[in-house]
């Protein structure tokens, strides 16, 4: 297929990209982020709070 042609088969819902030597029309796919990285301000609390009484308890530990 020749860049012109993949052009003008491509739908609305996808781009044309050229790899490996060939033209593709390749959908677009919805992104959906891993779990992990999805954080809202009362996690990001929960976290900073939790991270807090971490290094709190090691200086005690330290200063033992």
């Amino acid at each position: 297929m020749t860049r012109e042609e993949a052009y003008a088969r491509c739908p609305p819902d996808s781009y044309v990209e050229f790899y490996g030597g060939r033209w593709l029309i390749v959908p677009f796919a919805p992104v959906e982020q891993p779990q992990f990285f999805v954080c809202s301000p009362e996690s990001v609390g929960v976290f900073s709070a939790r991270r807090g009484f971490e290094i709190a308890g090691f200086d005690r530990q330290r200063a033992a």
